[in-house]
């Protein structure tokens, strides 16, 4: 189980390595829309019209005043707060408050711009609006909590209750001055009792005391409920503005820095789902993960960009024989070696599935590390369209493999060039012939590699692309190994499976392949700090 748990992890870890690589292979792609993005998320902000925030807070009821809290006014007023805020933003508000500051907009479009809301748990009703200035904020905002004070009952019951206060406030005065002066008597009596000179007048006088303390109590009820009465301000429904408008002079909108951010991020994002997705739609190989992942072929090795104008200026191996490039066809040379064995005879056919992959400068490459190793090397340009190899080396193109083929008295010898290079001599393509198929497919091809063989230890041909011509399968049937050029980058998958299908129908010895210009190849990077002593 632990083990599985372990696997579990290294592939987890191979796959987000390789979809790293993906980002990162197209990391400009990236870079550029992530920038796009942030610069126009910053352009777009601060275009934008600024917009301010003011506050008001509202009181629904007076329970706040009252020295006699129920909380049944404050359930209704935290109920009557609900409808509040929603009369706040309906037609008669905002068209009053349009009509009275002058606002140029419609009470739809002002309805945008407030948010009224209460505050849970209290009797507090919050009024939020924007407007294009915080003065002008503040003024709409103020101009909405007096518009809901108009619409509440306040207003519209004073003058109808005015009168009635006036009469309670009345009684409410003559009562006390009947309950003083009665308070006052009984008093009197009390001094009188214990000054009285017979037992009927105490009594009398007790009788009274008790008559007016009677009355005092009755009076006191009365009182009591007159002024409870006058003084109940616990009206549920009565708004009262607890916090006039504020404002800050700080812009809520548009966050020009968030927005940014928020943009760059989003291109970012958008630019992740483009890499993948080219990717996705990519057919070719990018790296050698791309390959191993396609196609199941040993790889000899992998070729980094070689630099150069002309063909010539390509021979890396012969010019800069200790660079990264030059020791990677010399690990190439051994690996190509160990497929053979111990054969004492050996020809190799250079391949690629279409015209551009490097399939030329990679055979004169290869044929010149052999050479350097102290083989006998010849260098056929078997590609009897198209010839390069003369171009490569700067030699004459008069006799050549076309001519080997079609003449019988034409030998080896006679098309043999020498070059620069110890033990490399090259036969060049030669003169065009129109039926280089039908050519190849005769005995004189057997003849002229026989020929070929005995003049030498190692035979590379040039040959041409594979998924163009058939001359490719009938040449690669006739050697003893055949070697595919990959170019990453260029080489679409289908391409090469179908060559590989093509090469394994004609029966012929496909030993691996050869990487060009892979985006990552890691062996010519570690080469680089392991370089020959000078």
């Amino acid at each position: 189980m632990l083990l599985n748990s372990n696997e579990a992890k290294v592939k987890d870890f191979i796959e987000l390595r390789h979809v790293m690589k993906i980002a990162l292979r197209r990391w400009w792609l990236l870079l550029v829309l992530t920038v796009i993005a942030t610069a126009a998320a910053y352009l777009i902000s601060t275009k934008q019209t600024s917009v301010y925030q003011a506050t008001t807070t509202i009181l629904i009821g007076q329970t706040i005043q009252s020295a006699d809290l129920n909380r049944t006014d404050i359930q209704a007023s935290e109920a009557l707060a609900l409808t509040y805020a929603d009369i706040t933003v309906r037609q008669p508000i905002l068209q009053n408050v349009i009509d009275k500051l002058g606002l140029d907009v419609s009470w739809r479009n002002l309805r945008n711009r407030i948010h009224a809301e209460p505050i849970t748990g209290t009797q507090l009703l919050e009024v939020n609006v924007e407007a294009d200035s915080p003065k002008l904020a503040r003024t709409i905002a103020n101009e909405v909590a007096n518009e809901l004070i108009l619409l509440s009952p306040n207003n519209r019951l004073d003058t109808v209750d005015e009168s009635l206060s006036t009469f309670n406030h009345q009684q409410i005065k003559y009562l006390q001055e009947r309950i003083l002066s009665e308070q006052k008597r009984i008093e009197q009596i009390e001094v009188a009792i214990q000054n009285a000179d017979s037992s009927a007048e105490s009594t009398n006088l007790r009788n009274e005391k008790t008559d007016l303390e009677r009355s005092i109590a009755d009076r006191e009820q009365i009182y009591l409920g007159l002024v409870a009465l006058v003084d109940k301000n616990t009206k549920p429904n009565s708004l009262t503005i607890i916090e006039p408008a504020q404002s800050s002079n700080y812009r809520i909108r548009p966050r020009v820095e968030l927005n940014t951010i928020l943009g760059g991020m989003l291109g970012l994002v958008v630019a992740i789902g483009l890499v993948f997705l080219l990717d996705y739609l990519d057919d070719t190989f990018n790296s050698l993960e791309d390959f191993y992942q396609s196609v199941n072929l040993p790889v000899f090795g992998v070729i980094g960009k070689i630099r150069g104008k002309s063909s010539s200026d390509k021979l890396i191996t012969h010019q800069e024989m200790f660079s990264p490039i030059s020791e990677s066809y010399r690990m190439i040379r051994s690996r190509i070696g160990f497929k053979f064995g111990d054969s004492p005879k050996k020809s190799i056919a250079v391949v690629s599935a279409m015209p551009g992959e490097g399939k030329s400068i990679t055979a004169a490459n290869l044929a010149i590390v052999m050479a350097q190793a102290g083989l006998n090397t010849i260098l056929v340009d078997a590609d009897l369209r198209r010839s390069v190899v003369h171009q490569i080396f700067n030699v004459e193109n008069d006799t050549g493999m076309a001519d080997l083929l079609t003449s019988q008295k034409v030998k080896v010898n006679d098309c043999l060039r020498k070059t620069p290079i110890d033990n490399l001599r090259i036969i060049t393509g030669g003169k065009r012939i129109p039926d280089t198929t039908e050519r190849l497919g005769t005995r004189r091809l057997s003849q002229v590699m026989t020929e070929l063989k005995n003049a030498s230890d190692v035979v590379i041909f040039d040959s041409p692309p594979e998924l163009l011509v058939a001359d490719t399968s009938v040449l690669c049937n006739r050697v003893d190994g055949v070697v595919l050029v990959v170019r990453a980058g260029k080489s679409k998958r289908r391409w090469i499976q179908q060559t590989i299908l093509d090469l394994e129908k004609a029966n012929a010895n496909l030993m691996g392949c050869i990487v060009n210009q892979p985006t990552n190849s890691g062996s010519f990077d570690t080469y680089k700090a392991y370089k020959y002593a000078s």
